[in-house]
């Protein structure tokens, strides 16, 4: 595997401009850090897999270029060995997503930005490892937003004295991820790291006539579970297999919440989402 030489990279990235000096030094340092990490060839067996991973640490070193040709000349610093390295290090086992890369490519440029000093984080190098594709998708839509709708879909008893939560974290505003429950996990595990908030005891008021909650409200799950109800009360619900599991329910509806981003949570998307 060749040395990436990231000068040529940044000169092409912001159209070779004289203030191309400023970015010497710390390039200096990225390309010894990542002669470190990425300077020798890849220990798999398999042509196929070498190949692949000589393809996407071009495509890594692209998009770190990328990033760093949006850093203004004056604002360039060395970069902060205790974000870079961790991160060089680390990437390299998750350089095969490309969220993952954008994300990591991101931090790394992050480190050299003199306007990221404040938000940049160590723990962010180990936040984005225990990232999905699904986390990055949810992040972007709240990095967009800072707070979105969300609900837990209950079903309330005949007797109306209680409900049972069906579906936590009810999320449709991610639509690239169809599977909701694999969207509600992303969510708790946002949530885990701190970069989300979710709370079922407020919500967001309508502007301008749109109501947030309409996609959640008229949901074809719970537009199915209610309309089986409907039928269960006419021709019995042992007629409904499906629906034994709630046969002393009769009712389902949204629970809104409210999903917002943390503090933490917006620097993190400052410095390795935006």
């Amino acid at each position: 595997m060749n040395m990436i030489d990231f000068l040529p990279l940044i000169s092409g990235a912001i159209g070779g401009a004289a203030s191309v000096g400023a970015f010497k030094g710390p390039i200096k340092t990225l390309e010894d850090l990542w002669y470190i990490n990425y300077g020798y060839p890849a220990t798999e067996k398999a042509a196929k897999l070498r190949e692949l991973q000589e393809l996407n640490v071009k495509m890594y070193a692209d998009n770190i270029a990328e990033e760093m040709s949006k850093i203004k000349p004056d604002k360039v610093h060395e970069p902060a060995l205790n974000i870079m390295g961790p991160a060089l290090e680390a990437s390299k086992y998750y350089i095969g997503t490309e969220e993952m890369r954008n994300m990591f490519s991101k931090l790394l440029a992050s480190s050299m930005n003199e306007e990221k000093d404040l938000v940049l984080h160590n723990s962010f190098v180990e936040i984005i490892k225990q990232l999905s594709s699904v986390d990055a998708e949810n992040l972007d839509i709240m990095n967009k937003s800072n707070a979105a709708p969300v609900a837990e879909i209950r079903v309330s008893n005949i007797a109306h004295s209680g409900y049972q939560t069906i579906h936590n974290n009810f999320f449709p505003t991610n639509s690239k991820t169809s599977d909701t429950q694999v969207v509600s996990a992303s969510l708790d595990n946002l949530q885990r790291l701190g970069l989300i908030s979710i709370s079922y005891d407020k919500s967001i008021i309508p502007k301008d006539g749109v109501d947030p909650y309409y996609d959640i409200e008229n949901a074809p799950f719970l537009q199915m579970l209610n309309t089986a109800f409907e039928q269960a009360k006419k021709i019995g619900i042992d007629k409904i297999p499906w629906l034994e599991q709630y046969q002393n329910f009769d009712k389902a509806y949204a629970a809104k919440g409210i999903i917002e981003l943390t503090q933490f949570g917006k620097n993190f998307c400052s410095t390795c989402i935006s």
